[in-house]
């Protein structure tokens, strides 16, 4: 081909590449809710306040969002920053710090592998090999990526380590640690750290910080030069939301990248390289633009080879080295040979420019040049505490291997590390009209299932989630509650899938965005509030007279004090589900907005129900449900010595509808109802034998000593129903429907509702009577078979799963699903709170 032919080629290629990779999305116009109301705030930042001394955690939400970004900077012992606020709160990247703030500055760490083929063809496209650089930046987690990675410890607050396989590399591991400095209250470190890895590995990676592209955000880039930054990267910002900060991406001083065939044109990959952009929103999009930079560098160095006839040079793309006007995201690139070493420093700033105590640049960076040279002995110190403080959480009362504790770990260290800030509006869909609005804005911190592929907080998970956190930090626990309840309308509701801002709204399929205000989701959020009433209940008679036992007390204050703030908010969500659930007849109820497929309400989503949906049919999970909801309110009465008639009668009118419309006396069990005669009395059950069959086992209403229980002791135990080696199905096998359509909630094994049956089972085996025994003997074989296969699974593959086959015992869909699959941990220390 003749050059301009090959220039004609290049010019396409840069021209798709500018359109498909250096588009922005365009920007929703929020639409106030007409039918939003104004509601009471959760009041946490109270006791919050009033108990600060003994390290309380962070700034209750508030709906007042101006009033949290005035505090969010404001340099004085206000809640805002009375702790660290910056952590690894975006979940949705492989590395993401954001403070817990909205309309905080981001900081995220992307990388590409730069292709072992050393040798260039002259006929475009290139190897693909040569092409990673372009077509491999890592930057949000995806299965496609095809790497291994997940936290190995991280306690939540002030520091995380997590590890990363990459394929393309080698299968090189990337270290990315992060520590928040002792006694700072929003200072903190990263180090990036490259071993291992067959071959010679070579890495291209990118730290970039963005802010919102808003009028009153400032970035700046320091001691920029044509040909890059020697030395430190030093960058400054200012927000409303964050005031005034700095961030150093230090001086690599281990694994600088050489260049493979340097030419006069060949970049300096010794210094920094470096771009600024303005994009819409934080900045999240980066990638797309600098996706788009690098396939420009590419295709020019390429294009210069081609014409020279080289073509066994390496080409190694580079950012330009410019920044665009009013840009808020600044990107540094850096070349680097694994082994290597990277640390990144970030620091709040409380004086501004005209203040007389502003610290200038040389004093920003001699204070963290100190604080570098003690951060390797700092991270070792932080590795053992952090062991120390599991296995003084954890007090496991089996042996277990080595790998065995490490699963543990991961368990409970991606869940945290897991944790995600929010802030955004739910889509509301109107039911008649079809009409969507946006809804007020709201912050959420939370938990979420899967980094890669349910980045987002979900109702019905968070409270499997927080089961886990309350033994490791109550306080987080508290916190995470009043996030969520905050979101709560007047009526009740709150929307079971929390898709706040435009990040987390790119990584959701449209169909699944609108959020329906009569339809529920399981009230989950009742486990945890159970497990704080059990720590007020444990503690109520006990002496305190040691320091460490007047620490225990007021951590057990503060659990009072929210258990009494909680209940009017459980009251009014509790009158959203009898008025919107409600069955045909009084204390029955029904999951609204079903369809023949699939019952997304009730979290299990495609589990058959009746073959034709109506306002007729009697679910039996949310019955038992409403049960556990009276249960819950009596318990937390009893705790804070209340009076709790009225819930206990309630509960047993529903235990009485339990026992009337579900039970069948011809096998003993119980079931949904697929229609109710009201002239008659007559009804119909859907007999599927599954996870829903099982509700008044796991929610022990079964009595001890009765034939209910046998009869489902049996179901439980049979192979040919729900019986496996790996733990027990979510459906029958001798159901027509098992393993049919999606089977999602058809047959596999899903960990949250066996962690439930464990804890019932472990329940009964300890009530003297005639199943006692074989309650015990069950509890240990399902705990033991539950356990040996999520540690076989973790080993083959590096991660815990949404679900496992009920066949295999492989792990199944998305993954790494450190959500409610992190119950492992409890299911190995034996603690069943609920």
């Amino acid at each position: 081909m003749r050059p301009v032919g090959l220039y004609f080629v290049i010019s396409s290629l840069l021209l798709c590449l500018s359109y498909t990779c250096g588009q922005t999305p365009t920007q929703t116009q929020k639409t106030q809710d007409p039918t939003a109301a104004s509601v009471d705030v959760f009041p946490l930042e109270k006791f919050l306040r009033d108990n600060r001394a003994s390290h309380s955690k962070l700034p209750a939400p508030r709906r007042d969002v101006d009033k949290d970004l005035d505090n969010a900077h404001n340099d004085g012992d206000s809640e805002a920053t009375a702790t660290p606020m910056w952590g690894t709160h975006r979940p949705g990247v492989y590395l993401g710090m954001r403070s817990r703030v909205p309309g905080s500055p981001i900081v995220g760490l992307m990388w590409s592998p730069v292709g072992q083929t050393q040798r260039m063809t002259r006929q475009p496209p290139p190897h693909i090999d040569t092409l990673y650089p372009i077509t491999k930046i890592r930057h949000q987690c995806q299965d496609s990526d095809n790497l291994i990675y997940g936290w190995t410890k991280h306690d939540g607050s002030t520091f995380g380590l997590q590890q990363i396989i990459d394929p393309d590399l080698g299968k090189a591991q990337i270290n990315t640690t992060f520590l928040a400095a002792d006694g700072e209250k929003n200072s903190w470190s990263l180090r990036i750290s490259g071993s291992g890895g067959t071959g010679t590995p070579r890495a291209l990676l990118y730290l970039y910080v963005g802010l919102p592209s808003a009028a009153s955000s400032t970035l700046q880039l320091h001691g920029t030069k044509k040909k890059g930054i020697d030395g430190d990267a030093f960058i400054t910002g200012n927000s409303k939301a964050s005031g005034h900060f700095d961030l150093i991406v230090h001086e690599v001083t281990k694994g600088k990248m050489t260049h493979p065939n340097p030419s006069k044109s060949s970049a300096d990959l010794s210094r920094f390289h470096f771009a600024g952009y303005h994009i819409d929103d934080d900045g999240w999009q980066v990638k797309d633009f600098v996706q788009n930079h690098i396939a420009n560098s590419f295709y020019t160095q390429l294009a210069e080879k081609m014409v020279e006839k080289k073509d066994t040079e390496v080409i190694i793309p580079v950012l330009p080295n410019t920044i665009a006007q009013e840009s808020n995201v600044i990107v540094v690139q850096c070349a680097l040979t694994i082994p290597f070493e990277l640390d990144v420093s970030f620091n709040k700033q409380f004086g501004t420019d005209d203040d007389d105590d502003a610290k200038t640049e040389a004093e920003i960076k001699a204070e963290n040049a100190l604080r570098q040279q003690t951060l390797g002995r700092e991270i070792s110190t932080k590795k053992v505490q952090f062991d120390a403080r599991f296995a003084a959480a954890f007090d496991f009362k089996s042996a277990f291997s080595l790998s065995h504790i490490n699963l543990a770990k991961a368990a409970l260290s991606n869940l945290l590390g897991g944790m995600g800030y929010f802030f955004g509006s739910s889509t509301i869909k109107d039911l008649d009209s079809g009409t969507l609005t946006l809804g007020q804005p709201h912050p959420l911190f939370t938990a979420v299932p899967s980094r890669s592929f349910f980045p987002r907080g979900f109702l019905w998970d968070e409270g499997f989630h927080q089961l886990v956190v309350v033994p490791w930090d109550t306080e987080i626990t508290l916190e995470v509650l009043s996030y969520w309840f905050n979101l709560m309308t007047d009526k009740g509701w709150i929307p079971r899938e929390q898709i706040l801002g435009s990040e987390a709204m790119s990584r959701v399929p449209p169909e699944f965005v609108a959020q329906t205000p009569s339809h529920a989701n399981p009230p989950t959020l009742l486990l945890p509030i159970r497990a704080l009433v059990k720590k007020v209940l444990a503690e109520k008679d006990r002496n305190m007279c040691s320091s460490d036992s007047l620490c225990q007390l007021a951590q057990i204050l503060k659990v009072r004090d929210f258990l009494r703030t909680v209940i009017p908010f459980l009251q009014r969500q509790y009158s959203f589900f009898t008025s919107t659930q409600s069955g045909i007849v009084p204390h029955t109820f029904r999951w609204a907005g079903r369809t023949v497929n699939h019952t997304l309400a009730s979290g299990l989503d495609d589990y058959p129900r009746a073959s034709t949906p109506s306002n007729l049919e009697m679910h039996l999970d949310l019955l038992c449900w409403m049960i556990l909801f009276q249960d819950t309110l009596q318990e937390i009465s009893k705790a804070l010595d209340l009076d709790y008639t009225a819930y206990l009668e309630e509960k047993q009118n529903l235990i009485n509808s339990l026992q009337y419309y579900h039970f069948d006396d011809y096998t003993n069990l119980y079931y949904d109802v697929e229609a109710y005669d009201t002239a008659t009395g007559t009804k119909a059950f859907s007999k599927h034998i599954g996870y829903i069959t099982l509700f008044p086992l796991i929610m022990r209403l079964v009595q001890p000593d009765s034939p209910q229980l046998s009869a489902i002791l049996n179901i439980l135990q049979d192979p040919q129903q729900l019986w496996s080696r790996f733990g027990i199905c979510s459906l029958s096998k001798s159901d027509p429907f098992y393993g049919t359509y999606e089977d999602y909630w058809r047959g596999p094994v899903w960990i949250n509702m066996n962690y439930l049956v464990l804890g019932s089972l472990r329940h009964y085996a300890q009530i003297p009577g005639p199943h006692s025994e074989r309650c015990n003997t069950l509890y240990h074989s399902l705990r033991t078979n539950l356990i040996d296969n999520i540690h076989k699974s973790f080993l083959s593959t590096g991660f815990l799963w949404e679900q496992y086959n009920a066949h295999s015992g492989e792990g199944q869909h998305s993954h790494p699903f450190t959500g409610w699959t992190s119950l492992v941990l409890l299911i190995m220390a034996e603690n069943y709170p609920w």
